[in-house]
């Protein structure tokens, strides 16, 4: 598959549109009551958008210092090779953060979790995600560290509200695809490569 800008653009949209459609349908059905409850809270959508854009930074910190430790090298330069061939913008990451991130919770926390539970969506969200891969110990260390980040969510929903859910979700997808799509500039592996650089030039020195 040719990985190209319109392609990025197009899974976007398609994630907005069906899974936003797929949860209005799934939460009318499942418990009765109109749409647009689906984003009922006892607390302001600019209060929901603050606790949610805290929880999501702490999280994609948390998860981004986790994907940088040595062990994890094979599952972090997956993804960097993996988003890097779409040559992303600062507004390509915004898009397509946002676009996941109203699509995806619509559907998970707004459809899914009134009635099958805060725990099974979240794992059913992971799963899907294909982070939870037994023939891959590291990306499955990364997935159940992402069950723990989207349980949190599923609490914000419960709690908070849904836009509080939808800010974490686009904090975190924003934040990591920004570091990500930096490339192997600064990251680990770069100050490896140079470490051992040096140490190959110094030792030359020596030799001479």
């Amino acid at each position: 598959m040719t990985f190209t800008k319109k392609l990025l653009y197009q899974l976007g949209v398609s994630t907005l549109i069906v899974f936003s459609l797929a949860g209005a349908i799934s939460h009318s059905v499942m418990t009765g009551k109109p749409f647009m409850l689906i984003f009922e809270s006892r607390y302001h959508w600019t209060v929901q958008v603050f606790i949610g854009a805290v929880y999501g930074w702490c999280a994609a910190y948390s998860a981004l210092w986790l994907i940088r430790r040595d062990f994890m090298t094979p599952v972090r330069t997956f993804f960097t090779d993996l988003f890097m061939q779409f040559k992303m913008t600062q507004r390509d990451i915004i898009f397509i953060s946002f676009c996941a991130g109203v699509g995806e919770e619509i559907a998970f926390r707004g459809g899914m979790q009134p009635s099958f539970g805060i725990l099974f969506t979240s794992l059913l969200f992971v799963s899907l995600h294909g982070y939870l891969n037994p023939f891959n110990w590291r990306l499955s260390v990364y997935g159940l560290f992402m069950c723990v980040i989207i349980l949190g969510i599923g609490v914000i929903k419960e709690m908070v509200g849904l836009t509080g859910c939808i800010s974490a979700h686009f904090v975190i997808d924003w934040y990591l695809l920004t570091e990500l799509t930096r490339g192997k500039k600064g990251s680990n592996d770069t100050g490896k490569i140079e470490n051992d650089a040096a140490s190959s030039n110094t030792n030359s020195s020596a030799m001479q």
